[in-house]
């Protein structure tokens, strides 16, 4: 009988935990769709503000060519040319990362990864209380070497990027409508809380999420094409 009984125990333990197992596993696709249908939504209204920023700077170059006599960098350089920006990111003054709020929460741009078919939202900054909508910047901005995107493992927001091979490409726009163009370079696993070396500024760009045991971290490592505007 004892053993009759703890053969029973055993075995109700055992669908207790397949059971808490499907319904993790149930639980975390339920998360990662959610996340992406709240990033598609936030992408929309992000891009909205670039494409209002951009009609802005037309409007602004226009005015200014209307002037008698007047000549500006942007006539020889069209498309590419803005005033506090140098392509490469090598000029002495960084400009300002602007930001627009969506929903009480900041965003600075629009991270995209043809390969992988993704379009993504960045926050100003990536923490415990911002990571689970969308990816956040850690560290850096895409005016200097050393911009460092941070997101989680979600399929929908950073969980592909260890399928990202050399050459990919990886584009950031800013709010302002400036596009930097990267190139993967390769990749690397991490401590989780070897901060140094993430930072590295030898990369113009470097996007990290979690393995799937939580204590390391997958990076992909970029380097800035010096000709994107």
């Amino acid at each position: 009988m004892i053993r009759r009984g703890a053969g029973i125990c055993i075995v109700i333990l055992g669908v207790f935990l397949i059971v808490a197992a499907v319904g993790l596993t149930v639980w975390n696709i339920k998360t990662d769709i959610d996340a992406g249908e709240v990033n598609e939504e936030i992408v929309d209204r992000v891009y909205t503000v670039i494409r209002q920023s951009k009609i802005d700077r037309e409007k602004e170059n226009e005015t200014e060519s209307d002037e008698p006599g007047s000549v500006t960098a942007s006539d020889f350089l069209p498309g590419i040319y803005t005033p506090d920006f140098t392509p490469g990111g090598v000029n002495d003054e960084e400009p300002e990362i602007i930001t627009v709020v969506v929903d009480g929460r900041e965003y600075i741009g629009i991270l995209s990864i043809p390969v992988l078919g993704l379009e993504l939202s960045v926050m100003r900054v990536c923490d415990d209380s911002t990571i689970d909508v969308a990816p956040g910047r850690w560290r850096g901005s895409p005016y200097r070497p050393g911009f460092v995107i941070g997101g989680h493992n979600y399929r929908s927001h950073l969980g592909k990027i260890d399928r990202l091979k050399e050459g990919d490409l990886v584009l950031y726009t800013d709010l302002a409508g400036r596009t930097f163009t990267y190139s993967v370079v390769g990749q690397e696993i991490l401590d989780g809380n070897d901060g140094k070396a993430l930072r590295d500024k030898e990369w113009g760009l470097s996007l990290f999420t979690c393995t799937l045991t939580g204590n390391r971290r997958i990076v992909v490592r970029c380097l800035a094409d010096e000709s994107s505007s």
